[in-house]
């Protein structure tokens, strides 16, 4: 059990627990019993392609954070092409015809921990998470005035404590509203509603060269009054999160819910409320959350959540192939990809694949592959040279075996492939490096263009 403010004792009496503070103590008590919880959610992205070309449209879902970690059960329809940001945001790529509509349907448990989960690597932050962007106006003149007596994070967090009124008039009148930003945040402080609380504290903090992001997602609360938000059409929640250098870690906090509660503690002590679904770093505005994908009906329900009472125990499961390298339309011997899939819904980390050879005639380009990470159905492929010294091309085994970060179980397999000679590797390099310039500008023209989505629906971020 975690306690803030510290009680005075805590007891057990007929088989209760019982707390007791100092009746001086004016402070708002917050209590936590245990520090995990867990949610099964069901997420639509509804996607339109209205034009008259084929285009991409790319979706972010729920990530790893450092206090979360997800478990997808499936991806309808399925897709091998997800990558990850430097924000951190796992984006899925999906291809969609002319003039079609697609529904991506996602189930997934999520697991939401008081303390950082040493599983998921922290993402150290960049440059562009201090810099100058739409809605967090750093050089602005009443934001230098701000902070130049602020001395540190928390004194800016008090400030926009101090300074913003959480507006319920906007919630009780269902009124749609724009985006304030920082600015506009400090030129209305009783019009503001979580993006505003959440713009003025990562604009504050930056502009103090603090890297601060935008997490946006869904957050559990029983009593609206206390923690303004409604599940009706999708309504998210936004909050913010700093780097705390001295620790090395990415610290989530909500002045709105603090503002809101009458001084409950989310800067030192966050909860197991908040579910990430997209991050906002590098750009202030995308990606956007699942529940903003919305399609003509803008009424839909999108964001399914119940509570869960275990998380999958899964082991890591991969899918191991290759294929030949074409230049031409014809293949290379001894030139291949290597097609690494992962066939599970949870992510790996520090994923370290070993090749060898029976046959003392063949030379691999690879013997060791390392991977930061590989996501939940992600597709990796990756360049796996084997040459022989024979002169005549043949299919070879190889076989291989591979570890994760945490995991203490042994994986192996073999893969077939086919060798070439020593001199492919001359004769192709500079017809292999103009096949594949060629190849990727056939790609680019043959796809079309990527499709960003952008919530129809204004207030689904508002409150």
């Amino acid at each position: 059990m975690r306690v803030k403010p510290e009680p005075a004792s805590i007891n057990l009496e007929n088989q209760q627990l019982v707390t007791t503070f100092n009746e001086t103590n004016p402070q708002t008590i917050s209590a936590f019993f245990g520090d995990t919880q867990i949610y099964s959610m069901t997420l639509r992205y509804n996607l339109e392609n209205n034009t008259s070309s084929p285009n991409l449209a790319q979706i972010a879902l729920p990530p790893d954070t450092s206090f979360q970690r997800v478990s997808y059960y499936s991806l309808d329809p399925p897709t091998t092409d997800i990558k990850r940001d430097e924000d951190g945001n796992w984006l899925a790529t999906y291809q969609l015809a002319p003039n079609t509509a697609q529904t991506v349907h996602l189930q997934a448990d999520i697991q939401v921990t008081l303390d950082p989960n040493s599983l998921v690597p922290m993402i150290e932050p960049t440059s562009s998470l201090t810099a100058e962007k739409k809605y967090w106006e750093t050089s602005n003149s009443a934001i230098q005035k701000v902070i130049q007596n602020k001395q540190s994070v928390g004194d800016l967090y008090q400030f926009v404590l101090q300074t913003l009124s959480y507006s319920y008039d906007k919630v009780k009148q269902n009124v749609i509203t724009n985006r304030l930003g920082a600015v506009g945040a400090l030129a209305n402080p009783n019009q503001a509603v979580c993006q505003e609380f959440t713009d003025l504290f990562i604009t504050l903090t930056r502009a103090k060269g603090i890297p601060a992001r935008r997490l946006t997602g869904y957050a559990y609360t029983q009593n609206s009054a206390l923690r303004p938000l409604s599940l009706e059409a999708d309504v998210l929640h936004a909050w913010p999160e700093y780097f705390d250098s001295e620790n090395k870690l990415w610290r989530p906090v909500d002045p709105t819910w603090e503002s809101t509660t009458g001084g409950v503690d989310y800067f030192t002590q966050f909860d197991l409320n908040h579910v990430v679904f997209a991050i906002n770093g590098k750009s202030s505005t995308t990606p956007y959350p699942a529940g903003s994908y919305k399609g003509t009906d803008l009424n839909t329900k999108d964001v399914e959540v119940t509570f869960a009472t275990s998380f999958p125990k899964l082991k890591p499961d991969l899918s191991i192939t290759t294929k030949p390298v074409k230049t031409f339309g014809l293949s290379i011997p001894g030139k291949n990809s290597l097609m690494i899939i992962n066939t599970t819904g949870q992510a790996w980390y520090d994923l370290t694949l070993t090749f060898k050879s029976a046959d003392s005639n063949l030379t691999l380009g690879q013997t060791q592959v390392f991977l930061p990470v590989i996501l939940p159905f992600q597709l990796i492929e990756l360049p796996f040279d084997t040459m022989s010294t024979n002169w005549q091309a043949s299919q070879v085994a190889v076989s291989y075996n591979f570890s994760v970060k945490d995991s203490q179980d042994s994986h192996e397999g073999s893969i077939s492939v086919q060798s070439g000679p020593p001199i492919v590797k001359y004769l192709t390099e500079q017809n292999l490096s103009i096949g594949l310039v060629i190849g990727g500008a056939v790609g680019i023209f043959g796809t079309g263009s990527l499709l960003v989505f952008r919530p129809r629906r204004k207030r689904s971020l508002r409150r």
